[in-house]
C-alpha cells in the first residue's frame, strides 16, 4: 500500500472560503508553495498587481495551518520533479483539512508529469485547474484571477 492509498478520507466538513468575510480574509488570497524563490516572488509579485493577496512559502510544511487561518480561494503548488514528495504532502494536507478552494498545479516539467498529480489531486476530491508549466505566461495568470473573480 503506498502512502497515497493509506489516507484516510477527511472527517471534518469542508472549510470553503467565502468571497468575502467580516475581516476580509480569504476574499481574494493566494497561497504559493514553490522552492524557487525567484519564480515564486515573480509570481507573487504579479498576482499582487492583479489585486490578489499572496502568501508564499518555500515548502508544504505549513501550508495546513495557513489554508485552516486564512481559508484561500487559490493555492499554487510546485511541482518539483527531482523532489515531488513535497508536492503530494501538499495535496495530502489539502485533503485532510478539507480545502475546496481551487488548486493550480505548475512545474518544470512535462506536462504529462504534471497531470498524473493533477489527477492525484482530483482523486482526493480537490479542485484541480489545468497545469501549468514554467515559465509560466503572465496571460494564464490573468486569466486564473479573471475566472475564478480573485
Amino acid at each position: 500500500m503506498t502512502a497515497l492509498q493509506a489516507t484516510t478520507p477527511p472527517k471534518n466538513p469542508p472549510k470553503y472560503p467565502p468571497k468575502t468575510t467580516p475581516s476580509g480574509q480569504g476574499a481574494n488570497l493566494c497561497l504559493l508553495v514553490d522552492s524557487e524563490s525567484n519564480i515564486r516572488g515573480e509570481f507573487a509579485d504579479f498576482l499582487r498587481e492583479l489585486g490578489v493577496e499572496t502568501v508564499e512559502f518555500a515548502d508544504s510544511a505549513r501550508l495546513v495551518e495557513n489554508v485552516d487561518e486564512q481559508r484561500p480561494r487559490l493555492v499554487v503548488v510546485n511541482l518539483n520533479p527531482i523532489a515531488p514528495y513535497d508536492c503530494v504532502r501538499a495535496l495530502i494536507s489539502l485533503r485532510e483539512c478539507n480545502y475546496i478552494g481551487e488548486v493550480q498545479l505548475i512545474g518544470r516539467c512535462e506536462i504529462a508529469f504534471l497531470e498524473s498529480f493533477q489527477k492525484i489531486g482530483a482523486n482526493f476530491s480537490l479542485k484541480m485547474l489545468p497545469s501549468l508549466r514554467k515559465p509560466i505566461e503572465y496571460s494564464s495568470i490573468r486569466k486564473i484571477v479573471s475566472e475564478f473573480e480573485l
